[in-house]
């Protein structure tokens, strides 16, 4: 939810302050997390389905340890999947391919 101002521009000042709420709020949740997070909890705290949790468990993407017959997930392995998250990003963006099409001229010397 933001605030606009009479000119219908977003209050930055607001925004910031939503934004530092949340960023608290996170960081306070992740402190009174326990050792073990179940599929459901990693779920919500990466926005994500609970199928999607244990899509990435079964690929080896998220590590997670079996309790009976349940997964559990440590918060290190959670942390070290953001941080897999995040450098695989990083190299996702690539430019697209230069064009391997010659000219017809350059096809003649080929030839």
């Amino acid at each position: 939810m933001s605030r606009l101002v009479p000119s219908g521009v977003i209050d930055v000042e607001a925004l910031e302050a939503l934004i530092d709420a949340r960023v608290m709020r996170v960081l306070a949740e992740r402190e009174s997390l326990p050792a073990l997070l179940t599929v459901e909890d990693a779920a919500r705290l990466l926005s994500m389905s609970p199928r999607s949790v244990r899509d990435r468990i079964s690929e080896g993407r998220l590590d997670a340890v079996l309790d009976g017959r349940r997964h559990r997930i440590t918060r290190q392995a959670l942390d070290a999947y953001i941080a897999s998250l995040e450098n695989c990003g990083k190299s996702r963006h690539r430019p697209p391919p230069k064009s391997r099409r010659r000219s017809p001229a350059e096809a003649r010397k080929e030839w």
